[in-house]
């Protein structure tokens, strides 16, 4: 189970909902307006009413670094993360969304 439960704890769940809002400018907008029901929308997974999903955009001028739960298990992370490590072929697809100024991620 991912951090958020049972809400996009697929890592591929989160990208095409990522993928989705760059390619769809309408579904970007409600993602940004209501994320839990674009998310429901785009997924079938509902979102619980007491999760807070806060959608935020990267510009070539602005980057968002997210940080974790404070509680987060790094030897759980380090386990399930191995397919979506940097550099894998799963992580470049991921950001090859990123803005292009954001290539110094890769």
């Amino acid at each position: 189970m991912g951090l958020l439960g049972n809400v996009m704890s697929d890592p591929d769940e989160s990208t095409s909902v990522i993928r989705r809002a760059v390619e769809d400018p309408e579904f970007r907008d409600r993602l940004m307006a209501d994320p839990a029901t674009a998310i429901e929308e785009a997924t079938g997974v509902s979102v619980p009413d007491d999760l807070e999903i806060v959608v935020v955009e990267n510009t070539s001028r602005r980057f968002h670094l997210v940080l974790p739960p404070t509680d987060l298990d790094l030897g759980a992370m380090d386990q399930s993360a191995g397919q979506y490590a940097p550099g894998s072929p799963e992580w470049r697809e991921f950001h090859q969304l990123l803005p292009p100024r954001a290539d110094w991620l890769l």
